[in-house]
């Protein structure tokens, strides 16, 4: 058995988790992310087919996704929220893409 001593544990590793491992050790936390697969290969993201909102930060190609995304909610989304999630997304993508490479 072995022992393991952290500051936070992160239990899951769809990309919520992930993000919050990442965010964790970048502020200096010593972090344990523990999951039963390889992170994005299990849970919900693997077998679901959990999308991630991942669109370039180009004006019509996010006019688009907020089009259709609004189309397929009853039209009762909120732009900005919608815009804010499309700018964290992009960004925390590239930031795990990044970090994977490491």
């Amino acid at each position: 058995m072995t022992d393991l001593a952290t500051d936070v544990l992160v239990v899951g590793g769809g990309p919520a988790a992930t993000w919050a491992a990442l965010a964790a050790a970048r502020a200096g936390a010593r972090v344990v992310l523990a999951d039963k697969g390889y992170c994005g290969t299990s849970g919900a993201t693997a077998a679901g087919g959990t999308g991630v909102w991942y669109v370039p930060p180009d004006p019509a190609a996010r006019e688009a996704a907020m089009a259709a995304r609004e189309s397929l909610g009853g039209h009762l989304a909120d732009r900005r929220w919608m815009a804010r999630v499309l700018d964290e997304t992009y960004a925390r993508i590239n930031e795990l893409a990044v970090g994977a490479g490491r």
